[in-house]
């Protein structure tokens, strides 16, 4: 599948990411195999991930932050149901904190998206850092938005870049 068509499929689904963001994304996968996304809420980066990824996705997201009648994770399992059913997305519905723990490999990509506080994006740095494979990337949404990750991911890494929109690039 080329790029276009993945981005214009995931663009269907409700978010926050520009189309320009989720092309930057899915050009990011083509070169990972084990890609860990931290906050996914209805698919939208989840689903670009899958479909341009030649490995695999592991999707954390606890779901806490919509109330059950909202009806996120039946939305979220609706709009990546091929993926899910292949075993090309592998979903985990619990907090970051404790699923970054039970992740029995290494991963070469990680997309924090999650909770957007200080304190929870810290938390996922952390916890990310040692499941990343040594080269792997390192990197999350919401950059120049909102203090909470601009100070975490400023304090925790190193030559922070932010190669578009809201996207930011770190390494450890």
């Amino acid at each position: 599948m080329d790029i276009k068509e993945a981005v214009d499929i995931a663009s269907k689904i409700p978010g926050w990411m520009s189309y320009e963001e989720l092309t930057w994304l899915g050009n990011e996968a083509r070169r990972h195999n084990v890609i860990i996304e931290v906050g996914s809420w209805r698919g939208r980066s989840t689903k670009v991930l899958a479909l341009m990824t030649p490995g695999i996705v592991i999707s954390i997201d606890d779901c806490s932050g919509e109330a059950p009648e909202e009806g996120v994770d039946i939305d979220f399992r609706e709009n990546l149901a091929p993926e899910i059913v292949s075993g090309k997305v592998t979903v985990m519905r619990e907090s970051s904190h404790i699923a970054l723990k039970e992740i029995p490999h290494k991963a070469d990509m990680i997309f924090i998206d999650g909770d957007h506080a200080y304190h929870a994006v810290k938390e996922d740095i952390l916890d990310a850092q040692a499941l990343l494979e040594e080269g792997g990337l390192l990197c999350g949404h919401d950059y120049n938005t909102l203090d909470g990750v601009i100070d975490a991911v400023n304090g925790l890494l190193t030559n922070v870049r932010n190669p578009i929109d809201l996207i930011w690039v770190g390494y450890v």
